[in-house]
């Protein structure tokens, strides 16, 4: 399992992006976007980067984007439209990423988020994409971040 961490808020920054945040989400909703073939290999590339390598059936990843800013990105298990695929491959929390075309970045991990550490996110983030991706926030254990 991931723990809650906030993770690289500094090479946002110097990296120069204007990118905000994401969220976790169970179903689409009219705030998420379905990412390109290209986005999601390169979300999936970064998140298993971060946690170690290996590799995970992209089958088995709920990814969507900010649809206010397509450079954010939300990703979590799906094992609950996949239970016999991606059973081996679950994990509890979500996980936020920034980036853009095949090359994004882990922002934030886990489940057990900190006050501090969402606040942090939101604020990185910008309202309209906090909101847009206020579910998978709320997995990592954000709640009620004004």
């Amino acid at each position: 399992m991931v723990s809650g961490k906030l993770l690289a808020l500094g090479s946002a920054v110097a990296l120069g992006s204007a990118v905000m945040f994401a969220g976790s989400a169970a179903a689409d909703s009219p705030e998420l976007v379905k990412p390109n073939s290209t986005q999601k290999a390169g979300i999936t590339k970064a998140w298993l980067k971060a946690n170690g390598g290996g590799s995970v059936p992209e089958s088995c990843l709920y990814i969507r984007l900010s649809k206010s800013n397509k450079h954010v990105a939300g990703l979590e298990s799906n094992i609950e439209k996949k239970p016999n695929k991606c059973a081996k491959y679950a994990f509890d929390g979500t996980a936020m990423l920034y980036g853009q075309k095949k090359h994004w970045f882990l922002l934030a991990e886990g489940s057990d988020a900190t006050n501090a550490q969402c606040k942090a996110a939101a604020s990185l983030m910008g309202p309209a994409p906090w909101g847009d991706l206020v579910d998978f926030a709320a997995g990592m254990g954000c709640q009620n971040i004004d």
